[in-house]
């Protein structure tokens, strides 16, 4: 099978800590994909996460080790890079 390359933006990066659904297709799927993100996306994500905690009163702890864990199978790469393959796609 070919490996499958899934970008994430940061709206499905904060998804997948908070939420049940997106955490589970990636682990469903990890196997047969890679996982990106621009840079730009995981400091948005990171930048919001702990607010969005706040607002919902979560353990800033435990969403922390979630994100951690999201971004240890996420693999950045400079949001240049993305946008100039995406141009080059016919």
């Amino acid at each position: 099978m070919r490996l499958k390359f899934v970008v994430l933006d940061a709206n499905i990066i904060i998804r997948s800590v908070f939420g049940v659904k997106v955490g589970r297709l990636m682990q469903s799927v990890g196997d047969n994909a890679c996982f990106l993100t621009p840079d730009v996306c995981l400091e948005d994500a990171e930048e919001y996460i702990p607010k969005i905690a706040a607002c919902k009163g979560l353990d800033l702890a435990l969403v922390t080790e979630g994100f951690g864990r999201i971004s240890s199978i996420v693999e950045v790469v400079p949001a240049s890079l993305i946008i100039a393959n995406i141009n080059q796609r016919p």
